[in-house]
């Protein structure tokens, strides 16, 4: 039960929120949404061998500065829910995705691509992101929303499953960013609470849910939104249902903890070692004019008390 089930988490919510429940096993994905890197660094220490998707709303053009991160389980995740009406929009998009490809390989991560919301992209337009997907290569996943507006609308495959429906999804890697119950094509509720529906009729559609993932080897899982931080989304907080699916999940067994050392690209060392050196030589500085100031300040108040 609950095998393909992971946890979207916004900003930097206290570690036990999230993995105080979940013993040796670990989930197959997370989402970290504008966490710190010291922080998706203690998660993947949490649960070695998990891989966790890291979003940022906004991102840097450099993702050298990300050089702290570990590579190895890590897929960063470029844009949220483009809307395209053409395709033209797709070529574009596509174009866009190619280079934050790139970029990611370049400073040895894999990427998260695409991320449509759920129902998207229409089915003419997927044939367009082939040149991406031939540039896919090892961890890299298409990202996918799945929402569901109740029980039944598990069913529909256009919301729930839509790797059924495109054919270009078949051959490459999928991970489900995020997932729930939501307002989907007018029908449902923003939010599972706002529903009105009990913790254990959410945890049972679920369950359904993850039945569906776990027919389809090519997809990781699915990180249920969401906790954290973020007050907009107190509707669909699911930390009661989270602590639950951590008892009862079927996942697997948490691997070796991972070196908690960074990784660090060729050259930046000795950078890092000349900077040090220079900090040092202005911290010295500065304690020596501390003193020099303290005796100017002592000198002029002395000369003031003889005016």
């Amino acid at each position: 039960m609950f095998s393909k089930i992971g946890i979207h988490v916004i900003g930097n919510l206290p570690l036990g929120n999230v993995v105080a429940t979940a013993g040796h096993q670990r989930p197959p994905v997370v989402t970290l949404t504008n966490c710190s890197t010291a922080y998706i660094v203690k998660i993947l220490q949490a649960w070695p061998g998990m891989t966790v998707v890291v979003r940022y709303t906004d991102w840097p053009n450099d993702l050298g500065r990300f050089w702290r991160l570990p590579t190895q389980n890590v897929l960063l995740q470029s844009r949220n829910e483009p809307a395209i009406n053409s395709l033209g929009d797709a070529a574009r998009l596509c174009e866009a995705e190619q280079e934050w490809l790139a970029n990611c390989h370049s400073h040895g991560y894999n990427a998260a691509l695409l991320t449509p919301s759920v129902g998207n992209f229409r089915e003419d337009y997927w044939s367009t992101f082939a040149p991406l997907f031939s540039q896919m290569r090892g961890a890299d996943r298409v990202a996918l929303h799945e929402y569901w507006a109740g029980k039944e609308d598990i069913a529909n495959p256009w919301h729930c499953g839509r790797w059924r429906l495109i054919p270009e999804l078949a051959n490459v890697l999928l991970v489900v960013t995020e997932c729930g119950r939501d307002v989907v094509e007018g029908h449902g509720t923003q939010g599972w609470l706002k529903g009105g529906i009990s913790a254990e009729q959410y945890l049972s559609e679920i369950a359904q849910y993850s039945e569906l993932l776990a027919q389809q080897d090519n997809v990781l899982g699915a990180t249920l939104f969401t906790v954290g931080n973020d007050s907009r989304w107190r509707d669909y907080d699911v930390s009661r249902v989270w602590s639950r699916i951590c008892q009862q999940a079927d996942w697997p067994e948490a691997g070796p903890t991972p070196d908690p050392r960074p990784m660090v690209p060729e050259g930046v060392e000795e950078t890092l070692r000349r900077m040090r050196r220079e900090m040092q030589s202005i911290q010295g500085g500065v304690a020596v004019l501390e003193t020099e100031l303290r005796e100017w300040i002592g000198y002029i108040d002395d000369v003031l008390r003889h005016i």
